[in-house]
């Protein structure tokens, strides 16, 4: 899709001087793009999760909308987007709504679920290496190492080298059973 990176910019470019209508036409071009990304991404989820990739898309677009100015390209946006939508779903694990047994009403309260001992593990992991937790984050939801090699700017070796540290470490801290 070489023609949409450069559509991307042009927009982003044309958000950063205030045009009218730049920001609904930039989300109309990579809508389905971020439905797949948090497709990718509720994939690891629970059955019957109350959250859905296209509310996954809407909280990301509100929550980085007013920051688009700042964004340089295509690749920043995705980058930006996949992190919004992760820690999204770290805060719906940390709140959890439940439904009551007794009345079937939501309820909130903490659920201990996988995600968020990961979440904590990854952000050990950041504090070490940064990049070998992108690689990992990207891993996680489907990506490619061809298509890590191209977000990251980074080649091939070091994406796999990474890859092979982060998970030998994640399974030191939190078991190769997750």
């Amino acid at each position: 899709m070489p023609e949409t990176r450069g559509e991307v910019t042009r927009l982003l470019l044309a958000i950063r001087r205030g045009e009218r209508g730049a920001e609904d036409d930039l989300f109309k071009l990579v809508y389905e793009e971020l439905r797949a990304i948090a497709r990718r991404q509720m994939r690891h989820e629970r059955a019957g999760h109350t959250l859905q990739p296209t509310a996954l898309v809407s909280e990301m677009y509100i929550r980085l909308r007013p920051g688009l100015g700042n964004v340089n390209d295509r690749v920043h946006l995705l980058k930006l987007a996949k992190i919004v939508m992760n820690r999204r779903l770290v805060e719906y694990a940390r709140g959890k709504h439940t439904p009551s047994l007794s009345t079937g009403e939501p309820q909130v309260g903490p659920r201990p679920d996988w995600i968020l001992d990961l979440d904590s593990a990854l952000a050990e992991l950041a504090s070490a290496n940064p990049r070998a937790r992108e690689v990992v984050e990207y891993r996680y939801w489907g990506y490619k190492f061809a298509e890590i090699v191209e977000l990251l700017g980074v080649s091939l070796s070091t994406v796999e080298n990474d890859w092979r540290m982060a998970r030998a470490w994640l399974f030191r801290r939190i078991g190769p059973e997750r």
